[in-house]
């Protein structure tokens, strides 16, 4: 097994840089990404956490948008 195939297998993310994140999974097949807002720490997107989101999800797929604000982390948590 290759460290990303054991990667994208074991681990999830999160992140408040949307474009760096899908980088990584279109270069490198490192997916799981959700969105956070990291409060309430200093460097968090928090109170304009919809508005940081929206912005970074503008132009994206409807499937990519699910994915990354519900999907992934219904999958993680197993949540139906």
């Amino acid at each position: 097994m290759r460290p990303s195939e054991a990667i994208a297998r074991n681990y999830a993310f999160s992140t408040l840089e949307l474009d760096q994140a899908l980088a990584l999974e279109r270069d490198h097949g490192i997916g799981g990404w959700m969105l956070e807002d990291d409060y309430p720490h200093m460097e968090s997107v928090w109170p304009h956490t919809l508005r940081h989101f929206d912005a970074q999800l503008a132009g994206q797929s409807a499937q990519t948008i699910h994915t990354l604000k519900w999907g992934n982390g219904a999958r993680l948590f197993r949540l139906d």
